[in-house]
């Protein structure tokens, strides 16, 4: 069981009360977060609560786990903020959206993610950049995105309207879904990735 989302504080509680046992401690499979890996089992093996309390928690209760990872989340806050450059890594995705729509482009996105929406609704992009989202999930079908109201189809909806870019929302999922999309590619579909800097397949 996967429990990345708590906050360092509720690991070493759990830890210390005994309900759970750590098994495995590390980077998440994405890269920015910290995982811990415990079996539904009572007490808990001394190496692993000794592994587990190397780890640094900072004041706000959050993990400090090692100098290497901290070190990439101070990368990432000033790759994502624009530090030096005086614009944000949002700011770019709208400019690009308004660019290409200036050229006259259609442009949908692949994705109904919670993290896409909040890009999404911090920038301001509705449908006058985004004409519809697509996502595999059926339950999403004929629904909108909040705040935006975008609606969301089914992925064929893509084939049927041929727009020129596709803008990827889950964009930590990049590759998986441009190589799901290859078939866009057949009328010149190019894929446009927003985080942590605007890039375009």
């Amino acid at each position: 069981m996967e429990i990345g989302t708590l906050t360092g504080r509720r690991y070493r509680v759990a830890l210390d009360r005994g309900h759970v046992q750590c098994m495995d401690l590390g980077p998440g499979p994405l890269g920015s977060r910290v995982r811990c890996t415990v079996p539904l089992t009572g007490g808990v093996d001394e190496h692993w609560r000794a592994c587990f309390r190397a780890v640094q928690v900072d004041d706000t209760g959050f993990f400090r786990f090692r100098l290497e990872l901290t070190s990439d989340f101070v990368t990432f806050t000033r790759t994502v903020t624009g530090a030096g450059s005086g614009v944000d890594s949002e700011m770019k995705s709208l400019e690009f959206l308004i660019e290409a729509k200036r050229q006259g482009k259609q442009i949908a996105a692949y994705g109904a993610p919670g993290k896409g929406n909040t890009l999404l609704n911090y920038c301001g992009i509705r449908t006058d950049f985004l004409d519809y989202t697509v996502d595999r999930n059926p339950y999403k079908h004929g629904r909108f995105l909040p705040g935006t109201r975008i609606p969301i189809f089914a992925p064929e909806r893509l084939e049927q309207t041929r727009p020129d870019y596709i803008f990827i929302l889950p964009w930590n999922l990049k590759h998986e879904i441009i190589a799901q999309l290859q078939y866009a590619r057949e009328w010149g579909a190019r894929f446009v990735v927003p985080i942590p800097e605007v890039e375009v397949h």
